[in-house]
């Protein structure tokens, strides 16, 4: 989802396209939610491992939102990369536990908003 976006080049496209791919995963048969903060859910902290491996992808879904939060000039990358990382897992959230198959569109029109919000 994320190998095959470059965040520099265009980052409104860029975050747009994983939240397409979002909604294109979350309409298949095949979706049941994040398959790694389900093991950290259902496990708890008896599995450690996973919640570190979750911990780590998780980080590295939002430090490349950072990377095109910086690369569209956002007066405050931290922030708006926090921000959509909050919209990204809040459309697997209501995806899987609502079945909200549109949950990816609408949390699409909110990153927009957010571009907006910080500066660009």
């Amino acid at each position: 989802m994320f190998d095959d976006v470059d965040a520099r080049r265009d980052p409104h496209a860029a975050v747009a396209r994983v939240f397409e791919s979002l909604d294109r995963w979350f309409r298949t048969r095949a979706f049941r939610g994040c398959a790694l903060t389900n093991a950290v859910a259902e496990n708890g902290e008896t599995i450690v491992f996973a919640g570190t491996i979750t911990a780590r992808h998780k980080r590295a879904i939002l430090d490349w939102f950072r990377v095109a939060a910086e690369a569209a000039g956002a007066h405050d990358p931290a922030a708006l990369s926090e921000q959509l990382m909050l919209l990204f897992d809040g459309a697997l959230t209501s995806a899987r536990t609502r079945r909200q198959l549109d949950a990816a569109s609408h949390a699409a029109a909110a990153a927009k908003l957010l571009f907006a919000a910080h500066g660009r």
